[in-house]
């Protein structure tokens, strides 16, 4: 979920709307990924999503890979990297994921539907992969056998670069210093825990999932990402809408009474604007870029 001041031609007079309130899943069933979602996450952590991107090591001249590119937010930046001289190609599983970021303005890029698990590229294809938030839908050995495949279709001495989100990071202020931390727990308990619960907390461990694929030279980048009051309109819009969908999960899946007092007072769109309009809000969110190379 992130960021940047190159946008989409759609949101150059800002981000759009929200459309609605929910899990912001698209046609691909995953959560938290629909279009309009990942533009406001996107524009609220553009500073910090360009320096995580940053770290993954593209330059002019390389033929780059967006594998899972949502939206399409970070293909202008990939387009700047890599200069006039390389290429950007993109893909993505959620048809209207693939109609916004077709409608980026200048890039000639035309994303191709498929799944970063299964690429329709012949190996050795391309001298980089970017893979932003997508490892944290699959389990523990899928996001290995994805990494697998990542890796395939990158040349000898290529970048694999994967980003995603440790939600065990996640806090707010003024409330309970461990509301992220006991939902994280909750989430993963049960028989209605998902894959993405358990993806969203190994953002940490990242590399250690490289050097198991077979990668060489590993590195990491984790970056805090703090969203102090006053908020931007962007801001305001971006945690209106995540504490009411995180509300919704801590109070049905029970939290500590402590916590579940806190998030009935954000549960709607309406109450979080009232929380995060204190002048002494703060949140904060843990993103991570790990990367390695082809042997």
């Amino acid at each position: 979920m992130g960021s940047i001041a190159a946008t989409r031609t759609t949101s150059q007079s800002g981000p759009r709307r929200l459309a609605r309130a929910g899990d912001h899943h698209s046609s691909s069933g995953h959560v938290l990924s629909a279009p309009e979602w990942l533009d406001i996450h996107f524009l609220a952590c553009a500073e910090a999503y360009e320096a995580l991107l940053d770290a993954a090591g593209f330059r002019h001249g390389m033929r780059v890979l967006d594998a899972g590119c949502g939206a399409g937010a970070f293909l202008p930046l990939l387009r700047n990297r890599v200069g006039l001289d390389g290429e950007v190609h993109a893909l993505d599983l959620a048809t209207e994921n693939l109609a916004a970021a077709g409608r980026i303005g200048s890039l000639e890029i035309r994303p191709v539907l498929a799944s970063a698990g299964n690429l329709p590229f012949r190996g050795r294809t391309f001298d980089g992969v970017w893979c932003a938030n997508v490892l944290q839908y699959f389990d523990d050995d899928e996001a290995i056998e994805l990494i697998h495949e990542l890796s395939r279709v990158v040349r000898p001495s290529g970048i694999v670069a994967v980003k995603d989100v440790d939600m065990t990071a996640l806090r707010f202020a003024p409330a309970p210093p461990f509301l992220g931390a006991h939902l994280a727990e909750v989430c993963i308990q049960g028989p209605s825990a998902t894959k993405q619960s358990f993806g969203s907390l190994r953002g940490r461990d990242l590399r250690r999932y490289l050097e198991r694929a077979g990668l060489c030279d590993v590195k990491q980048t984790s970056l805090v990402i703090d969203h102090w009051a006053p908020l931007s309109e962007t801001g305001v819009q971006l945690w209106c809408e995540w504490l009411p969908y995180l509300a919704g999960l801590a109070l049905t899946l029970g939290v500590p009474d402590e916590d579940a007092t806190f998030w009935r007072q954000v549960s709607t769109s309406k109450l979080a604007q009232r929380f995060v309009s204190q002048q002494d809000f703060h949140a904060c969110e843990l993103q991570v870029t790990a990367t390695g190379l082809i042997p």
